[in-house]
C-alpha cells in the first residue's frame, strides 16, 4: 500500500482529505506543522507522497523549505496552497514539487487534482507551469538586481547599515560596537557612496525596499541555500 503524509495546519482540511481518500488504497498520515516536526516525519517515514501546505501563517510560505526535504528522500511532493502568487508557485516547481493544488478550487476539484497527482498525472497545464516558472525567474532576477549595490559593502559597513535600520544614531552605534564615532562616520560615508544616495534615511529606505539583510550569504553551503531561499521568498512576497 502506498503512503502519504498530509502537512497542513488546519485540522479540518487534513481530516477531510484523509476521509476522502479512505477507499484509495492509500495509507494517509497527518502532521500539523505548528505542533509536529514534518521534516523529521518525511525523513523517517519513507512516504511515497507528501501533500504539503505552503502557508503556515499568513503570507509566510513557511512550507517551501519542506519541498527539498521531500525530494531528498524520494518523496513526491504535491503543494497545497491558497496563494495566487505566481512567483512562489514557480519557485516550488523549481525546487522539485510535482505540481500545485489550489485551495481556491472546490473540494471535489481539489480531490480530483490530488488523485491525478497520486496517479502520476499532470496536476497543472504546461502553460501554467511555464508562466509560473517565468514569473519566478523574473521576480528573483529583479530582487538580485536590487541587492547588487549592497554586495560592495564590507562586513563592518553592513553592520553599521543594519544598526541604522534599527534606528540607532552614530553615537549609539559607536558605543554598542566599541569603536570611535569617527570610524562609524567613515563607514556611513562609504555606505552612502556605494549605494549612490545622499542621506542615511535614503540608504535605510533603499535597503528595506531591496529586502537586504545583514550577513546574507554568497556561498553555496546548505545554510546559505536556505537563507537565500528566505530572501527569494521575501522577493515573491513583496513583488
Amino acid at each position: 500500500m502506498r503512503t502519504m503524509l498530509v502537512v497542513d495546519d488546519h485540522p479540518l482540511i487534513t481530516e477531510a482529505i484523509r476521509f476522502a481518500l479512505t477507499n484509495d488504497d492509500l495509507a494517509v498520515d497527518a502532521a500539523d506543522p505548528t505542533r509536529d516536526e514534518p521534516a523529521r516525519l518525511v525523513q523517517q517515514g519513507g512516504y511515497d507522497f507528501c501533500l504539503l501546505d505552503l502557508d503556515w501563517g499568513v503570507g509566510s510560505f513557511a512550507g517551501v523549505g519542506m519541498i527539498s526535504e521531500c525530494i531528498a528522500v524520494g518523496t513526491n511532493c504535491l503543494v497545497l496552497t491558497g496563494t495566487g502568487n505566481e512567483g512562489i508557485l514557480g519557485y516550488c516547481l523549481e525546487l522539485g514539487a510535482s505540481g500545485v493544488v489550489r485551495k481556491a478550487a472546490g473540494f471535489s476539484e481539489l480531490m480530483a487534482s490530488i488523485r491525478r497527482g497520486l496517479a502520476g498525472g499532470s496536476v497543472n497545464s504546461d502553460s501554467e507551469k511555464y508562466r509560473w516558472l517565468l514569473s519566478s525567474q523574473r521576480v528573483r532576477s529583479e530582487h538580485q538586481r536590487r541587492l547588487r549595490p549592497f554586495d560592495d559593502l564590507t562586513a563592518a559597513e553592513g553592520d553599521v547599515l543594519a544598526d541604522l535600520m534599527r534606528g540607532r544614531v552614530v553615537s549609539e552605534i559607536a558605543s554598542a560596537r566599541v569603536i570611535a564615532e569617527s570610524t562609524v562616520r567613515t563607514h556611513v560615508r562609504q555606505i552612502l557612496r556605494k549605494l549612490e544616495v545622499q542621506s542615511q534615511l535614503t540608504a535605510v529606505a533603499l535597503a528595506r525596499q531591496a529586502g537586504w539583510r545583514q550577513g546574507a550569504p554568497h556561498d553555496h553551503t546548505a545554510s546559505a541555500h536556505h537563507q537565500e531561499m528566505s530572501r527569494a521568498i521575501e522577493a515573491f512576497t513583496h513583488s
